[in-house]
């Protein structure tokens, strides 16, 4: 889980999203591939070096009702963290 919700993530060099069909998204990535699915593609949708994670997570959380939005805030900073622990994703300051 990510503590500072005011870094910006940003995909590692190297690293970019790929949709090989509108059903089919992919993170390439050095070592190979990874399917996205679900949460995992719109959360990287809203990566583009410019978004804190506060406002990935708020962006999402406007899609959806108030009873999601804790259970938001924990997959996003989850799936955002292990991108990270994977070198997949950078985090900088504002």
């Amino acid at each position: 889980m990510i503590e500072d919700l005011q870094q910006v993530p940003q995909l590692a060099r190297g690293c970019r999203v790929q949709a090989r069909s509108e059903e089919e998204i992919v993170l390439l990535v050095p070592e190979g591939l990874l399917r996205l699915k679900g949460a995992g593609a719109e959360i990287l949708a809203l990566v583009d070096g410019q978004r804190t994670i506060a406002q990935i997570v708020e962006t999402l959380q406007a899609q959806y009702p108030p009873e999601a939005h804790t259970q938001i805030a924990t997959e996003a900073s989850s799936f955002l963290a292990s991108l990270h622990q994977r070198s997949v994703l950078l985090f900088r300051q504002p």
